[in-house]
């Protein structure tokens, strides 16, 4: 993943996160069901986000699958 979709897929997931009332790491990993060190690594690296993380962090912040597939397209 190029640094522009990675800037852009990261933008979109704090922009949800923070609305969630999510706005630390802890948090975001704690609502997404995924342990805190592999969000970090993930939130850094988005490109190693599996499907199934992603879905985790789509329902646990209610972001729409249109601004997810914009941000990698």
């Amino acid at each position: 993943m190029n640094q522009n979709k990675s800037n852009k897929l990261r933008g979109v997931i704090a922009k949800y996160a923070t609305m969630e009332g999510a706005d630390s790491k802890t948090k975001q990993a704690e609502r997404a069901l995924i342990s805190r060190r592999c969000y970090a690594y993930r939130f850094e690296n988005p490109g190693a986000f599996t499907l199934d993380e992603l879905e985790k962090v789509q329902r646990a912040f209610k972001i729409p699958w249109e601004e997810i597939s914009e941000a990698l397209a």
